[in-house]
């Protein structure tokens, strides 16, 4: 049975869904593009999850400067890292836009599963400093903490809360470093970081992908 996906357009966001096999679907999953992506981008990772999971991948509610899509707003003079005070006016529109459209659906979850790309996965790790009761998991594939995100994540923050990593150690666009910073940053936390390096740019490898999947079947299936 092949996926059956439609793109979208409510209460002003546009996104591409997975229409689940089950009514209500067993899990939600974000899928959050990175800088210049849009609703399509994400949509690689699509198969790696059961077809009775409803998967959300929406655009960025900023445009770019060239092309695509932005999580922060790009006003004269902006430059650099985004930093966690640009990234959370979308991080928490994003939640606020979501709650409305299950209550539209009528499909009701208390927690989800979270996989971010490159500056997704820096607006997933905003995420889970302001919102970590709504996450069961997450995956940051060559993410980066942006910078002003520590002091949101105190020592207990992400107590025993599994989180997937996954960083190119070729990787120009986010240094490996980065990436290295991101992982100590979220055990501080007390999260449970599993970390697949591999020996790449700015993508996500084959052997890595695997153990993403395995990472996201585990455990139990996410609260309603």
């Amino acid at each position: 049975m092949e996926r059956r996906t439609e793109q979208r357009t409510w209460d002003g966001w546009t996104f591409r869904e997975s229409i689940p096999i089950t009514t209500p679907p067993e899990r939600l999953v974000l899928l959050i593009h990175g800088w210049t992506g849009d609703e399509n981008s994400m949509w690689v990772f699509a198969r790696d999850f059961p077809l009775s999971a409803w998967l959300i991948a929406p655009r960025a509610p900023y445009r770019a400067e060239r092309k695509g899509f932005s999580w922060r707003r790009m006003r004269p003079g902006t430059w650099g890292w985004p930093t966690f005070q640009e990234l959370r006016p979308a991080a928490e529109a994003m939640l606020t836009w979501l709650d409305g459209l299950m209550r539209h659906r009528e499909w009701t979850f208390s927690q989800m599963d979270v996989m971010g790309f490159s500056q997704g996965a820096a607006l997933t790790s905003v995420l889970l400093a302001v919102a970590p009761e709504r996450i069961r998991r997450a995956a940051l594939l060559a993410g980066f903490l942006p910078p002003g995100t520590e002091p949101y994540l105190d020592a207990s923050r992400l107590q025993g809360k599994p989180i997937f990593l996954s960083h190119g150690q070729a990787d120009q666009l986010v240094p490996f470093a980065r990436a290295e910073g991101l992982a100590q940053a979220l055990e501080e936390a007390g999260a449970e970081v599993q970390f697949c390096a591999h020996p790449m740019g700015h993508k996500v490898s084959a052997p890595c992908l695997q153990v993403m999947k395995q990472y996201f079947s585990a455990g139990e299936a996410p609260q309603r």
